[in-house]
């Protein structure tokens, strides 16, 4: 068995990436990568619909459930409002040992 070979020895001098002065690169590289998006695109009809629908269901369903949830918040914060200050009352809960329960207000509290 041969050994593998690398297919770029470190030696050979690296390619300098396009910088965006260069206007070989603004001008024929871009219309390029555009020309060839959106053929690529056209050609894949079907996946591109896909693909937009989805993400058209995706971006709704967040901003549904975003807006359904601080509906529900503000619904609530109203309703205990509404209730007044002196209507809450919060009880200690109840305990139980080996499985059976002591009643209301019988676990311990810190007072």
């Amino acid at each position: 068995m041969t050994p593998m070979v690398p297919r770029f020895s470190q030696s050979s001098p690296k390619a300098k990436p396009p910088s965006a002065d260069d206007p070989q690169f603004n001008s024929s590289l871009a219309v390029e990568i555009v020309t060839m998006a959106v053929h690529s695109l056209w050609t894949n009809k079907l996946r591109t619909g896909l693909t937009m629908l989805g993400m058209v269901i995706g971006i709704s369903s967040v901003v549904a459930v975003t807006s359904l949830g601080q509906g529900v918040k503000k619904a609530t914060e109203n309703q205990i409002q509404s209730l007044g200050s002196d209507v809450l009352l919060v009880l200690a809960g109840a305990a139980s040992s080996g499985g059976i329960q002591m009643g209301s207000g019988s676990a311990s509290t810190l007072t």
